[in-house]
This record gives structure tokens, sequence and C-alpha cells, in this order.
């Protein structure tokens, strides 16, 4: 069973119409399962099959983000690649970061609607040098 979720005033969300739907939306899962996922990404596929789901599309400048098949990525401007990816629905936010160098993932769920979860980007900066405790990232 699925944990509530809250406005930022403490307000529980209510049922909305596309809430229990399967694919994009309502999706739940734990760190722990979320951890499994990150393994099985690490050991399942050729690392070819890897490398292509996180070529980004385009060329952007350092600390932007871009998009790759799936994967939102940074490269920072000390070369380190982030892949990340965020989720929102009804309240709830995640936001799921891996760090290929050193095989990082870091992983936060919350059921309430405080948009601040981004700013766990900042954990980065504990396994590397990725300069996000001072720098404004786009789209992160």
């Amino acid at each position: 069973k699925a944990t509530k979720s809250y406005y930022k005033n403490g307000t529980v969300y209510s049922q909305r119409y596309l809430d229990l739907i399967n694919g994009d939306k309502c999706i739940y899962s734990t760190v722990r399962d979320l951890q499994k996922w990150n393994k099985g990404l690490r050991t399942m596929f050729k690392k070819s099959t890897i490398d292509l789901a996180y070529t980004p599309m385009g060329n952007a400048p350092a600390m932007t983000s871009n998009y790759a098949l799936g994967w939102k990525t940074i490269r920072t401007t000390t070369g380190l690649d982030v892949w990340y990816h965020t989720g929102w629905w009804a309240g709830s936010r995640s936001l799921f970061i891996r760090l290929p160098k050193g095989n990082i993932m870091i992983a936060v769920m919350s059921n309430n609607n405080h948009t601040t979860i981004t700013e766990v980007k900042r954990l980065c900066d504990l396994f590397g040098d990725y300069n996000f405790s001072n720098t404004t990232v786009s789209n992160f």
C-alpha cells in the first residue's frame, strides 16, 4: 500500500483521476528496490548498451542538463558525469542520481510537495569534485 502524499501545508492529496494507472505515473517503489534496479543496470547489460542509454542527444554547456535515452545527463565543469531522473505525482517527489565514477547511487523519495528535493544534488560533492554546492544547475 502506498503512503499518503501531502501538500506543503500538511493537507493530504486526495485521489485524482489519473491515480492508480500503470506507466509514467503511479509507479511506487522503495529505495531498496531502486538499489537492486541500479545494480541490474550495471550488471545485466553490455557496456555498449549502457553507453548508448547515457549518450546525450545534444551538446549542452557544462553544468546544464541534457537528455539521453530516458536519463538526464550533466557533464560538470570538472569533467565528471552525472546521470539522473526526477519524478513527481500528486505530492510525491523523487530524485535518482547515478555517479558512474565510483558506481555511486543517490535515491531520495518524499511524500510531500516540497520542491527542495533537488537540493539533494549537493550530496554529489561528497563523492568527488562535482561543484554542485556552489553552482546553480539548470533543469536539475
